[in-house]
């Protein structure tokens, strides 16, 4: 994965994080929902200035996107874990005093349901 992949990636988690989708980040940073596209795949060469504001629509500073590692190792697999990432973001926005025992309850039954579903769509696609 280069830079590009990695930033985009991590463009990406923060989004679904945010409860966002691409219409709403482009409209937040003044581009064209395909430049969005583009950008989270890493398909496309942007300036300095125009990271730093899609940076920024999502709460992230530039920094991040270099020194950061996503949580997942591509973008399609981030996809595929959107609904969980977009829960942990609705969850990281109550008083931390409710964050754990609600994360800690619903996080891995979650993750054992998409990776099954994965699993199963996997298997049917063979």
């Amino acid at each position: 994965m280069d830079w590009l992949q990695r930033a985009g990636t991590i463009l990406f988690e923060r989004m679904v994080q945010k409860g966002w989708n691409q219409k709403q980040l482009a409209a937040a940073v003044g581009l064209a929902p395909s430049s969005i596209t583009r950008i989270l795949h890493g398909d496309q060469n942007v300036t300095i200035g125009t990271l730093r504001d899609v940076a920024q629509a999502v709460d992230l500073d530039l920094a991040d996107l270099f020194s950061r590692t996503p949580e997942y190792a591509s973008l399609a697999e981030a996809q595929r874990y959107a609904p969980l990432l977009q829960l942990r973001g609705l969850v990281m926005q109550l008083p931390l005093c409710r964050q754990g025992p609600i994360l800690e309850q619903l996080i891995p039954g979650l993750i054992a349901t998409l990776r099954a579903s994965s699993l199963q769509a996997a298997q049917e696609s063979r």
